[in-house]
């Protein structure tokens, strides 16, 4: 599933690169059909249709699935050394490290909940976005959204580094490969929210982006080719990569994804 996921996005990426070289009303930010005004269902020219602007969605959603590989690629130069400096550190401060029981309740909740909480996240916090309250709470979430995410980054990929520094092991490539599967998987989400609430890039598209056009522009739940797909992009690539993740991990290790005390 990992591996087919990675394909799949990697090929809309790729598509998001190509698009706006063969013609320039694809490209996603700035990129207008001359012949269409506004929103605009699916069509033979516009796969998704078009915003309120007149920009391809399909492009949109290619340029997205591209943001999302840079996003969590950046996530990935920044937060893998920093993981190996603090599992260095942590592994000459203590002799053993505390490792959480997997059960069936957690692997719900890696899967299946928290993705879910966050598609209700967008889809309910739309009713608040025009209030100042509402856009004190959104960015409140967001930040403490960012705890736990680094929490279960460290859980994933910090413990089993710390144990291979303090055995005098190796440090093994798959671990560090599948460490940054688990970074494009958070990246994707985190960067879905903040775009969403509009603390992404303006230079840049993202699902989250995309989303929040759809509110902004009023036609939330009036055009469901504009609303879904990036919405079910984030949950997709999200949970492929965390999918990949688990494979590369145990690649060496285990037949199945789900190894006790991973996480």
């Amino acid at each position: 599933m990992g591996v087919a996921v990675l394909v799949v996005f990697m090929v809309l990426a790729i598509i998001s690169i190509i698009l706006p070289v063969i013609d320039m009303k694809y490209q996603p930010l700035y990129g207008t059909d001359p012949e269409i005004i506004g929103y605009s269902g699916p069509s033979a020219a516009h796969l998704l249709g078009t915003d309120f602007l007149s920009r391809d969605l399909f492009s949109q959603l290619c340029a997205g699935a591209y943001n999302a590989f840079m996003y969590g690629i950046s996530w990935s130069i920044v937060g893998i050394p920093l993981l190996l400096v603090t599992a260095f550190i942590m592994s000459r401060l203590r002799s053993s490290t505390p490792m959480l029981g997997d059960t069936l309740l957690q692997r719900y909740v890696r899967f299946v909940a928290f993705p879910l909480s966050v598609v209700a996240f967008l889809i309910i916090s739309s009713l608040f976005m025009g209030m100042i309250l509402g856009r004190i709470a959104l960015l409140s979430i967001l930040f403490f959204l960012g705890l736990p995410i680094a929490f279960m980054l460290w859980l994933a990929i910090g413990h089993p580094l710390e144990n291979q520094f303090r055995n005098g092991d190796k440090v093994s490539v798959h671990y560090i490969i599948s460490g940054i599967a688990l970074f494009i998987s958070s990246a994707t989400i985190y960067s879905a929210l903040a775009g969403f609430i509009g603390l992404g890039d303006p230079t840049t598209v993202t699902w989250g982006m995309m989303i929040q056009w759809c509110f902004t522009s009023g036609y939330t739940f009036k055009a469901m080719n504009w609303l879904l797909p990036p919405i079910i992009c984030t949950y997709v690539f999200s949970r492929g990569m965390l999918a990949l993740s688990y494979g590369i991990y145990n690649a060496t290790d285990e037949k199945w994804f789900i190894r006790k005390g991973w996480l």
